[in-house]
């Protein structure tokens, strides 16, 4: 869990006494890499696509802002570095060397 409430979570439903909120993709991703599950490199690559992270760099840095004390295994960073490889020199063709998105500068 982050220390503060998540400014950037969106407010599913509203009660005067409960509220449901949906996290933020980059927060999820976070959570993701720390865990380092099995399971993960799906959700990984799929959060990766959606947030348009295509370098590990981009990938540590969502990691950072939420859980600025911990660090990433070696053993997980390689992990993560494949899925994102895969994501994006696989699927949606080569990155383009010293970009963090797949991304022109127009956005498309």
């Amino acid at each position: 869990m982050l220390p503060a409430p998540d400014a950037r979570a969106e407010v599913l439903f509203e009660s005067p006494h409960f509220i449901v909120t949906g996290v933020f993709p980059g927060h999820m991703l976070a959570m993701k890499v720390r865990a380092a599950r099995s399971r993960g490199p799906e959700d990984v690559k799929s959060l990766a696509r959606e947030l348009g992270i295509a370098r590990m760099d981009g990938v540590l840095d969502v990691h950072r802002g939420d859980f600025p004390h911990d660090t990433i295994p070696w053993r997980t960073e390689c992990r993560v570095g494949a899925c994102l490889q895969e994501v994006f020199e696989g699927r949606c063709g080569p990155v383009r060397p010293g970009r963090t998105s797949t991304r022109n500068a127009d956005g498309e």
